[in-house]
């Protein structure tokens, strides 16, 4: 028995040393040296491309030209679209508002409102006045609600109504604006 298993194991050494031969031999024939022509990048293709790089640095300039900027009107860069004020043109005539009573403002809050004529108005909201000289409606828009009053448009013309009335926390009277 023990020559058999001798013989195995010459036979197994063998057949090792045949495989690693076999894979030696297929791995020195896929890394033979080729031609130059066939690599990818190529020496003598890197070399030519090379020679245009350099021809193109040569002609740009040494001293690049300078850039002239010039403001036309200064602007703040954090001024938005909406937020310049527009001219309204005032024609010859004389504009007045219709008349309609104020009863409350409530400006410090996320939707302001104004209370005229006993309904509650907001920003942009349109109020509707008979008109008594002309048959229909004179349409009064709500611009803005601050506290300095109620902006208003009529007829492209701008109005600001204070309120004539404010109550003094401190004092606890009424004073006129």
């Amino acid at each position: 028995m023990a020559e058999t298993t001798l013989k195995k194991q010459q036979m197994e050494v063998i057949a090792i040393s045949v495989l690693v031969a076999a894979a030696l031999f297929i791995g020195l024939a896929r890394f033979k040296k080729k031609p130059a022509d066939d690599e990818v990048f190529s020496k003598k293709r890197f070399n030519q491309e090379w020679e245009k790089v350099e021809k193109l640095e040569k002609e740009i300039p040494a001293v690049e030209k300078e850039i002239a900027f010039s403001v036309v009107r200064a602007r703040t860069p954090f001024e938005g679209p909406f937020d310049t004020i527009k001219q309204i043109e005032v024609k010859d005539e004389e504009i007045a508002l219709p008349v309609m009573e104020f009863q409350g403002v409530i400006w410090n809050s996320i939707r302001p409102q104004a209370v005229i004529d006993n309904k509650v108005y907001m920003i942009g909201d349109i109020i509707k006045i008979k008109n008594e000289l002309e048959e229909g409606f004179d349409n009064v828009r709500i611009s803005d609600i601050t506290e300095k009053g109620v902006h208003l448009e009529y007829k492209r013309t701008e109005f600001i109504v204070k309120p004539k009335l404010t109550y003094n926390n401190i004092g606890g009277q009424n004073e006129n604006i």
